[in-house]
């Protein structure tokens, strides 16, 4: 019998309706936390799922990095049900890993410079920091799917192998 958490799936839930509403509000900063939570919950999962870590790694990229040397790249076939979406596509473990990575430098761009700036330096306007953060918070929601998607193949090829003789 398999073990559910359901407060798990409560609070996946909640995560999910309140990146919805993050960015229907416009407030992008909040959606872009939201995406890096559950791609780090599933990439934290997945290695521990493998073992290869007692508990959490300190940072997203420490787990990003972490999961890069594990198997060898699986696919994933993105159905993404999003207005911005391309038609289903097929990527392989190692780009979706590459992404998140390019995703992750975004991520940090926007929730560390809403306010701080160098000495002097000139800012960029509130309006295109927005737009941008916008795009961001969309393609974290992307590929926070594509990683959902990928813990998914990964846990049933994980389960397959350990029945195996």
């Amino acid at each position: 019998m398999t073990h559910r958490n359901v407060t798990k799936g409560e609070r996946y839930a909640f995560a999910w309706a309140r990146l919805t509403a993050a960015n229907k509000a416009g407030f992008f900063l909040e959606a872009i936390t939201i995406c890096e939570s559950i791609m780090s919950d599933r990439l934290a999962s997945y290695l521990l799922g493998q073992e290869q870590t007692a508990k959490r790694p300190g940072t997203f990229k420490d787990l990003i990095d972490m999961a890069k040397k594990q198997r060898p790249p699986i696919a994933i076939i993105s159905r993404a049900r999003m207005s911005w979406a391309r038609a289903p596509t097929t990527i392989s473990s190692t780009d979706l890993l590459r992404e998140v990575n390019e995703w992750r430098k975004g991520r940090n761009r926007f929730v560390h410079s809403i306010a701080k700036s160098e000495p002097g330096a000139r800012m960029q306007p509130s309006g295109e920091f927005i737009e941008e953060a916008k795009a961001c918070a969309h393609e974290g929601e992307r590929l926070a799917r594509l990683v959902i998607r990928w813990h998914e193949r990964e846990l049933r090829a994980h389960r397959k192998a350990a029945t195996q003789p």
